[in-house]
């Protein structure tokens, strides 16, 4: 590799992630109760800094709790947060941030050989998706008060 050529360190380091555990993805709650929402995120060789959630597919976040330090590098951490939903559908999103300051992105871009890095909150493009660590959307249907009988 030439001096001058670009690294693409996105393609060799382990980026943040996280991942929705809990309530089930298309899962149907009740708004009289709260709800827990449960996950896991991991960012390789740096440990994961903090976790935000969004009910509103993206719109606002807060932060998660995080549950014991991670035991190390690459350890997953687990997070979570007390719901207290609205009737409606909610589309539940979780990003990570390491350590150095890195957050999950929203979106693979578009195919672009000079995109090298995130840049407008999308992970650069590669045709085998190698690194890839957009957070993924998790829907979930919230009902109150209705009979099904």
């Amino acid at each position: 590799m030439a001096a001058d050529e670009p690294r693409h360190a996105y393609f060799f380091d382990q980026l943040p992630k996280s991942l929705i555990t809990a309530p089930a993805d298309g899962a149907t709650l009740s708004a009289d109760e709260a709800v827990e929402i449960e996950g896991l995120a991991w960012a390789g060789e740096n440990p994961v800094e903090s976790v935000e959630l969004s009910t509103d597919g993206g719109g606002t976040w807060v932060d998660a709790d995080l549950g014991e330090q991670a035991l190390g590098r690459y350890a997953w951490r687990r997070f979570r947060a007390e719901w207290n939903p609205e009737a409606g559908k909610h589309r539940l999103l979780a990003r990570a941030t390491d350590t150095t300051g890195r957050i999950q992105p929203t979106r693979v871009a578009e195919p672009d050989p000079e995109q090298t890095e995130i840049e407008d909150d999308s992970y650069p493009w590669n045709t085998q998706g190698y690194g890839n660590n957009a957070h993924r959307p998790l829907g979930v249907s919230i009902h109150v008060g209705l009979d099904d009988a």
